[in-house]
Parts: structure tokens; sequence; C-alpha cells
């Protein structure tokens, strides 16, 4: 199974950890890009990932580009990982989008 980067930015952007998309002058649907990134780019460093280690990558991301301590959210961003690797996987056969990266995925 790879992991779709368009199902990341989707499961990132549903999760809201900011709630930036709620306020009264909502965020761009980017606004996550470089979080985004960020785990794209540590998930091509490895062969295989899990749940755990997905959701670690994506606490720690969240932790360093907002400072703040996501620890406390661990079962959020464990949820999101979840939601990442069941779903991702559903578009990688999409061979005309050239905006995801496919990663391998430890089941």
């Amino acid at each position: 199974m790879e992991i779709n980067r368009e199902v990341i930015q989707k499961e990132i952007n549903r999760w809201d950890p900011e709630d930036l998309f709620d306020s009264c002058y909502p965020a761009p649907e980017d606004e996550y890009t470089t979080e985004i990134n960020i785990i794209c780019e540590q998930l091509q460093k490895h062969e295989r990932v899990d749940e755990k280690f997905l959701a670690d990558i994506i606490s720690t991301t969240f932790e360093r580009t907002f400072s703040s301590d996501f620890s406390y959210r661990r079962k959020e961003c464990l949820a999101v990982a979840k939601r990442i690797l069941r779903d991702g996987g559903n578009h990688a056969s999409d061979s005309k989008n050239t905006n995801w990266k496919k990663i391998p995925v430890l089941r």
C-alpha cells in the first residue's frame, strides 16, 4: 500500500489542529502545506510506516512548527494517522496527478 499526499493533506486539513479553518477569517486550504511537506519528507525516508510512527511524525512536526506541546493530543495524532493509512492508497493509481508521492506503508 502507498500513501497519497493528497490524503495526508485532506486529513490534516480535516483535523485542523490550530483551528485555522473555523475562524471568522478562514485560512486557505494550503495553510498546512509546510507541515504536510515535512510529514511527506519524513515518510519518504522510511520503507515501512505504521500508525504509531506516523502519529509521532505528525505530532513532532506540529510541535516544531507551532511551538506548542502536542503530546497531550497524542490520541488525535493517532486518529489522523489511522485515517491516513486507511485511505492512503485509494488514489495512488491516479498516475495523471503529479502532486502526490507514493510512500510505502506497514500494515
